[in-house]
């Protein structure tokens, strides 16, 4: 028969009078479903892999080792032909994760055993059986001035080691003992290492478990007060502006951020207007992501990946900031000109200049922003992009690929954290 034809034959008579009894995690990029046959109880366990360059035939199925003991299995796999494996010098079965689900049928009453040697099964390229993703490693700043370490053992069975982490240059080792499937949280306190509020301010974090590849993060951050300067105007004055403190990005470009009135407020000045594209900030870009999924806060993103992109422009001899992109819509305006009545309508912007160089401030409501919430203990991801003469672009952290404020390539975000 047909692949196609067979497999869902295969599924029927495999599965067809089984029930659900667990859900085994016992390597990353791989998972088990155990089912018991209803009329005579028998376990029958479903196991594959999931890695993408795997499934796209980039690289070698793994192999995991399972010490089955003394159980009597048959394996079976998609088309029901039976299948045999070797075993290693130590009786243990080695068993490739490929995107095929292999099929392990056990004897009536093995049902937990089964689920036990499988659970303990190791990769076969990593000693203490760990390997990528074995911990999901999360770490981030949080309003109280620290970091979050958040860890999770994404193993049906218990892990215990050291971890070394290395936080903006602090090392710290600890014994860590995770249940199964079980979660940690720390909390790391850097009030002492920052400058202060409205600053870029370093995140560089490494964490390293027994046996598994170190993961690191490196991504700058920024404390924003709320309500620190109530009551500014888009005027095109910078008076409103003086006493809030900003970031120096480069080539005399500065940013400062404000959030009062449940509004977002920015304030972008170029020290030196010979050196810019534009000297009222035509063709800067803003990106803004609300974050809903803080653990992927330092991946870079593309505009279409839920970010809110606005572009400064010149219309008509008025000048205003052109919706790219919203979040969970991902539609903008749809036209290569301003419309007032729509997200536009919402979105102040002046420019202006000083004896000191020329600036752009803006004004953007927390319901163009939604569902960002502009509260204490909140956050977003933010950058700007501002074109230079010379043809390079200021940004408050790395942007590659750079075309145009909607085709800005891989931006990687600053995290906004909001205080009282």
């Amino acid at each position: 028969p047909r692949a196609f034809d067979k497999i869902p034959n295969t599924l029927g008579r495999i599965l067809g009078d089984a029930s659900f009894y667990r859900d085994v995690r016992f390597a990353p990029y791989s998972r088990c479903y155990v089912f018991k046959d209803d009329a005579t109880g028998a376990p029958i366990a479903a196991v594959w892999g999931h890695k993408e360059t795997v499934d796209r035939w980039k690289e070698s199925a793994p192999l995991v080792r399972f010490d089955f003991g003394g159980l009597e299995l048959t394996f079976v796999d998609l088309m029901e032909n039976k299948m045999t494996f070797p075993n290693d010098s130590e009786g243990r079965t080695l068993i490739p994760m490929s995107p095929f689900p292999l099929f392990i049928k056990g004897p009536p009453g093995s049902e937990d055993a089964l689920c036990t040697a499988i659970s303990l099964g190791t990769l076969d390229e990593s000693s203490s059986g760990l390997s990528d993703g074995s911990i999901e490693v999360a770490a981030y700043p949080n309003s109280e001035g620290g970091a979050v370490i958040d860890l999770k053992n994404n193993l049906s069975r218990p892990i215990k080691g050291e971890a070394q982490m290395t936080l903006n240059g602090a090392e710290s080792k600890v014994l860590l003992e995770f249940p199964a499937l079980g979660t940690q949280e720390g909390f790391v306190d850097l009030s002492q290492t920052h400058p202060g509020f409205g600053k870029l301010l370093d995140f560089d974090f490494k964490f390293e478990f027994a046996g598994m590849n170190s993961v690191e993060i490196a991504n700058p951050y920024m404390l924003v007060k709320l309500n620190e300067a109530e009551g500014i105007k888009i005027d095109g004055s910078s008076a409103d502006w003086a006493e809030i403190p900003g970031a120096d990005i480069g080539s005399g470009v500065s940013v400062k951020i404000s959030i009062a009135d449940g509004n977002l407020y920015l304030f972008i000045a170029g020290g030196d207007r010979s050196v810019l594209a534009a000297e009222d900030f035509s063709g800067a870009g803003l990106y803004i992501d609300p974050f809903e999924n803080v653990r992927n806060w330092a991946s870079p993103k593309l505009v279409r990946e839920d970010l809110a992109v606005f572009e400064i422009k010149r219309t008509k001899d008025r000048l205003g900031a052109f919706c790219h992109y919203v979040q969970g819509t991902q539609a903008g305006s749809g036209s290569g000109y301003l419309i007032y009545e729509d997200v536009q309508s919402h979105i102040k912007v002046a420019s202006g200049t000083t004896p000191e160089g020329a600036f752009l401030e803006c004004m953007i409501p927390e319901a163009v922003l939604s569902p960002l919430k502009l509260a204490p203990m909140s956050r977003f991801g933010l950058n700007i992009s501002v074109p230079m003469k010379d043809g390079s672009v200021m940004s408050l952290a790395p942007i590659t690929g750079f075309k145009s404020p909607a085709e800005a390539g891989k931006i990687t975000l600053v995290m906004v954290v909001v205080r009282e």
